[in-house]
């Protein structure tokens, strides 16, 4: 139990309840608060609204990925991922700003155990104004990587695992201080750095003081800013002995394992190139195929990152193996140039990112065009 714990649950079990028979009726049907994105909240937080309505925090119930792996599952899995992703306190399309700003604990961090009361005030991380719209008291849970990690820290049927709670608490951050928003509620996504200041809100005839913003679009991996946050997560340096190439790779990142949540779907690899000296490039390892899936054998990545599964859908499989980078980890790679290399000119390394598995997608006859991303970079003369 977490600091916020509480033991009692204002009018959750109910609620619950009623999301959960929604959820076993079989098609998605809105929970009881469903509804337009904050729209109550818009008249007068309208610039935490639109950047709330980019994050996948207000889609979640909907994208084709969550939907796809939600319906290929059965009734039971289905109302435990509609838990976090639909809450009882949310919208048709996913979480809305109450889906935090009245949460006041949890009864375990994991598992969406949330606890509301949404007959008290509207919680934040500050002294706040008194308005028409609603009360207002300062909640230390709100700031919380507990709060964070009650929906991002999963322990659920098959490969549904997600530890990116357990991982901050055991790491530099966490003795640091910081915290999930320090880093995913930055105006520079993944870094803790200076937030600008203004008012919270514009409500007429309130004079709200200047704050510390909070930047709410909650840039993750599937984000359209992803770029900003994955950039140089890693770092690559690169040496040469005989034919071998050695790369020493370091995991940046002082929160959390690379890749972190839901590595059972994402893709995580080493890519080596090389430069001919006739100024062509080739794939040495890592390459892909037409339909853009990672190859195996000899063209296989150098190394990956994201989760190894057993055979089949991650409802129905295991994770064989977590072959992510801990927090500030060093490893190193080798690898022999083979029989080109007398006609090579310069090695290229990259270390690719994709938010989604394209075989996985493919299986579950979904949209494939997932962007892949390039987190570092290093090349050496050969």
């Amino acid at each position: 139990m977490s600091a916020h714990s509480v033991s009692k649950i204002t009018e959750t079990p109910r609620l619950l309840f009623l999301s959960l028979v929604a959820s076993c009726a079989g098609p998605m049907q809105a929970p009881p608060d469903a509804g337009p994105v904050a729209s109550p909240c818009a008249s007068c937080h309208p610039s935490h609204t639109a950047q709330f309505e980019t994050s996948r925090h207000a889609t979640a119930a909907v994208g084709p990925r969550y939907v796809a792996l939600r319906d290929q599952s059965d009734l039971r899995t289905r109302a435990f991922c509609d838990s976090c992703h639909r809450p009882v306190v949310g919208t048709a399309r996913g979480l809305s700003c109450e889906s935090c700003h009245v949460a006041v604990g949890n009864t375990g961090t994991s598992n969406a155990r949330l606890v509301w009361d949404r007959n008290g005030a509207i919680r934040g991380s500050f002294n706040a104004v008194q308005t028409a719209g609603h009360r207002s008291a300062v909640h230390g849970f709100i700031s919380s990587a507990e709060l964070c990690g009650t929906c991002h820290e999963v322990r659920g049927p098959g490969a549904f695992h997600e530890t990116p709670y357990t991982e901050w608490a055991a790491s530099p951050s966490a003795t640091r201080g910081e915290t999930c928003a320090d880093c995913h509620m930055s105006p520079t996504p993944g870094q803790s750095s200076p937030r600008a200041r203004g008012p919270a809100a514009n409500e007429t005839g309130i004079v709200s003081p200047e704050r510390s913003l909070a930047d709410h679009r909650f840039v993750g991996p599937d984000h359209d800013d992803a770029p900003s946050l994955l950039r140089d997560v890693l770092t690559i340096a690169l040496a040469r002995e005989g034919d071998e190439l050695v790369a020493t790779v370091q995991n940046t990142l002082r929160g959390h394992y690379y890749p972190t949540g839901a590595r059972f779907i994402r893709e995580a690899w080493m890519e080596v190139a090389a430069t001919r000296i006739d100024g062509s490039r080739v794939v040495l390892r890592g390459a892909l195929d037409s339909l853009g899936r990672l190859q195996s054998g000899p063209l296989a990545p150098l190394a990956l990152f994201h989760d190894e599964l057993a055979a089949g859908l991650p409802a129905e499989s295991a994770i064989v193996s977590v072959r992510a980078m801990a927090p500030l980890e060093r490893r190193v790679f080798r690898m022999v140039v083979g029989s080109e290399s007398p006609v090579i000119s310069q090695i290229i390394v990259r270390a690719r990112y994709r938010p989604a598995s394209v075989t996985l997608l493919q299986s579950l006859n979904v949209d494939t065009l997932v962007p892949v991303y390039e987190v570092a970079s290093a090349s050496i003369p050969w």
